[in-house]
Parts: structure tokens; C-alpha cells; sequence
């Protein structure tokens, strides 16, 4: 490393298509790139693990190289352990000044090699564990926990995405941790005011996780009050049972004109969907720093989502949007309906997220913040690990 120039492994769950990324860590990896990018004293390596990948290819693009390495699909278990050895050969071969790990075995392949390590710990196995899941999900959740811990234990530097989140990890590890947000596209911010509208949407997969059941509920009640108001449910059907039982729900409270339950979209089209609605709901039992809810304060569009996990870290109730119990449908009602209510509160509330996302999240901001970082974990290189 020289003081003009910092070679950077950034190991993260990076799109075969960016243009089709679906939010997560693959949007976060996306907006990040795009950051990083700019900076002029980074050589930047982006290393991932990707199922949709047959065979491993290394290719540049916009100044950025790209190692994108086969990880056979449907093999959830076993890839958790055989990634640590395929990103430690790739890490070998770059020699970075630093690794930026947003994965657990990420961060493991990198410790082992004794490499500067920052891991950014995104879903909080541990507290995940503590909601209702499938058996397989389950397993793969106390392999995801058994990762994270050890790599936490060896981590010198450890970013935290929220107070939540880092009041999570200080038990766990003697690194140092960093206080760092998450960044939203800024196609997002680039979104007009929102017009006048009884449009609202959510925001993610279909699992009990993001409480979709509660959803319903707030729009049965919702409805009785504004017959013209509707609601657009975007995400993944990851969980086929609990769709189920969403979709019976909606057809139980006759709602089948006011939900509609779309899946997964394009970025393009999420994109348009905030721009189109007034209000996000986003009724989640646990959240670590959903990016739903910083996209739509990008948006400027208020929030009306539970006290749950880190999610009060981005709204604050009142000033961008309002905060109800977890599991409450008639308060989700009575703060969304509020807002429908009034134009003036709803473009207040919207311009204050908006101002707040401006300052947080970013591409450029965040960069800059990782960048210093880097910087800082390549002075304190870890133990190799066995």
C-alpha cells in the first residue's frame, strides 16, 4: 500500500445484473460500488459468490474489477464453508491492502489469511433465530450465527449499521466498531414530491419476518375509512405457506380490489411504484435497517413502520414518519390514515426523511465514511487463523 493508492477487497454478495438487483445486501453492494467507484485513490476488487454463476470469471467494468466466483445453487449449507475456500484463493491471488467483508464466511476467508479485515454485519443471525422460520431456514440461520460469532471474535474493525445493530455486536467482539449506513440509489432521491394520492406500498419478501398478516389487517380497518385507498405489496414470495394465508386473508376481509400482492420487480420498477404511492407501510416483527424504509425516505415519502429491531435508528416518529407497536394493525391504520389525510403533514414528513436520507445514505456519503475506514483497517492487520 502507498499513501496515493489502497488496493480494496470488497467481498460482498455483488449482482450478476446489477440493473435487475431486488433490494437487500445486493442493492447495498450495488450503490456502494457506484461510491467507491469515484474515489480516485482506490483500486477496487469486488468479490462474490453467486449461484447464477457457472463457471468463475474475472472482467472489469467503469474502472472496477470484478471476481465473480460459481456457487452451485440450492446447496445453502455446504456453500457456506466451501466459499470461505474459494474467496481465500481469489484473496491470495489480489493481495489486498484491506477486505471489506459484508458476508460471515467472507469475513472468515479473510481472517484466516491474516488479511485487514472490516466486516459489516448485515442480518443479526442471532436475532433472527428468535423469529418463526422452516427447520431448513432455521439450520442455515444457526450456521449463519456460528460464522458470524467466529468471525466477529477475530474482526479488528467491525461496521455497524445501526445503534441496534451495535448494541447486538459489543458483547460478541473486541474489535473496534464503526458506526456506517447503509446506501440507497440515487434514482430514489431524484424522485419528485409525491402528488395527491391514496396509494400506499410495502416493501418486502413474503415471510412472517416482515408481517404481512398485520398488513391486511391495517387495511381492513384502513378501507372502512378511505374506500379509495389501495395498496401495492412488493417482495419475494419466499415463504409459499405464509403467502398463502396473506392471500386468504386478503380474500377473507374482501380486499382482492385493494391488495395486490405483485412479487419481485425490477429496481426500475420499484422505483416507479415509490413514485407513485403516498406512504410506505412496512409492518415488520424484526428489522435490522430494512432498505425499504431508507429508499422511501429518499423518496420522500413518509414511513408508517414498527418499532422493531433498527428501525427506529431510521425513522423518527413524528419528524419522518411514525412508529407504531409491533403487531398493532389499528395504530398502523390510524398513522397511515392521518396521513392521507393531510397533505400538508404528509409533504412535511416526507421532506424531512428526504433531508435526512440526503445526509446518511447517499452513495457518496457513504463511501467517504467506508473510505476512511479503510484507511484506518489497513494500519491493524488480524492473527491469521487455523
Amino acid at each position: 500500500m502507498s499513501a496515493e493508492r489502497l488496493r480494496l477487497a470488497l467481498a460482498t454478495f455483488y449482482p450478476a445484473r446489477p440493473d435487475e438487483v431486488i433490494g437487500g445486501i445486493d442493492s447495498v453492494a450495488v450503490n456502494l460500488v457506484q461510491g467507491l467507484a469515484a474515489l480516485p485513490d482506490l483500486e477496487l476488487h469486488v468479490v462474490s459468490t453467486r449461484p447464477e454463476v457457472v463457471h468463475d470469471v474475472t472482467y472489469s467494468a467503469n474502472g472496477v474489477t470484478f471476481h465473480a466466483l460459481a456457487s452451485p445453487p440450492q446447496r445453502l449449507i455446504p456453500n457456506l464453508f466451501a466459499n470461505i475456500g474459494r474467496v481465500s484463493r481469489v484473496l491470495r491471488a489480489i493481495q489486498p491492502d484491506v477486505v471489506h467483508a459484508h458476508n460471515a464466511d467472507y469475513a472468515v476467508a479473510a481472517l484466516r489469511l491474516g488479511l485487514p479485515t472490516l466486516y459489516t454485519v448485515h442480518g443479526l443471525a442471532g436475532r433472527e433465530l428468535r423469529q418463526p422460520a422452516p427447520p431448513q431456514q432455521r439450520l442455515a440461520l444457526i450456521l449463519l450465527l456460528a460464522l458470524e460469532r467466529l468471525a466477529l471474535r477475530r474482526a479488528p474493525h467491525v461496521a455497524a449499521l445501526s445503534a441496534f445493530g451495535e448494541a447486538y455486536l459489543r458483547p460478541h467482539t473486541a474489535g473496534q466498531i464503526h458506526r456506517v449506513d447503509n446506501p440507497v440509489s440515487t434514482a430514489f432521491f431524484a424522485l419528485p414530491p409525491a402528488a395527491q394520492s391514496h396509494r400506499l406500498i410495502a416493501i418486502g419478501s413474503i415471510v412472517p419476518l416482515k408481517g404481512q398478516l398485520t398488513l391486511v389487517a391495517a387495511l381492513a380497518l384502513l378501507h372502512q375509512q378511505e374506500p379509495a385507498v389501495t395498496l401495492r405489496c412488493l417482495g419475494s414470495i419466499a415463504d409459499r405457506g405464509y403467502h398463502a394465508q396473506v392471500m386468504q386473508a386478503i380474500a377473507r376481509h374482501g380486499l382482492q380490489e385493494v391488495i395486490s400482492v405483485t412479487g419481485l420487480a425490477p429496481p426500475a420498477d420499484v422505483v416507479a411504484a415509490l413514485g407513485d404511492s403516498a406512504v410506505l407501510l412496512h409492518p415488520s416483527r424484526h428489522d435490522h435497517v430494512p432498505m425499504a424504509v431508507a429508499e422511501a425516505m429518499a423518496a420522500g415519502r413518509p414511513v408508517v413502520a414498527t418499532r422493531a429491531g433498527g428501525i427506529p435508528g431510521l425513522v423518527s416518529d413524528g419528524v419522518t414518519g411514525y412508529l407504531v407497536p409491533v403487531g398493532d394493525a389499528a395504530a398502523l391504520a390510524g398513522r397511515t390514515l392521518a396521513l392521507l389525510r393531510d397533505a400538508d403533514l404528509r409533504q412535511t414528513l416526507g421532506a424531512q426523511a428526504r433531508q435526512v436520507a440526503l445526509a446518511r445514505f447517499l452513495p457518496t456519503v457513504v463511501a467517504a465514511r467506508y473510505h476512511s475506514l479503510y484507511r484506518l483497517a489497513a494500519g491493524s492487520p488480524s492473527a491469521p487463523g487455523r
